[in-house]
């Protein structure tokens, strides 16, 4: 479940960039993910998509790399 609080953050920092840089339209993410955080990339993705609708990032694609 913490994963809701991670993409709580993810949207509101990708929120606050696109603000300053003026877009309009926020199209992908990219995220480096830890492979023992535990992050599971469905209730990521799951979460983003709740999150984001009605803002500049709804339809956003997520890109995951993990690493150790």
């Amino acid at each position: 479940m913490h994963e809701l609080s991670i993409v709580e953050s993810l949207l509101s920092l990708a929120l606050q960039n696109a603000e300053k840089a003026g877009a309009r339209r926020i199209v992908s993410i990219s995220l480096v993910v830890g492979d023992r955080t535990g992050v599971m990339e469905d209730a990521v993705n799951l979460y983003f998509g709740f999150l984001s609708k009605d803002t500049i990032a709804a339809g956003a694609k997520l890109h995951f790399r993990r690493i150790q």
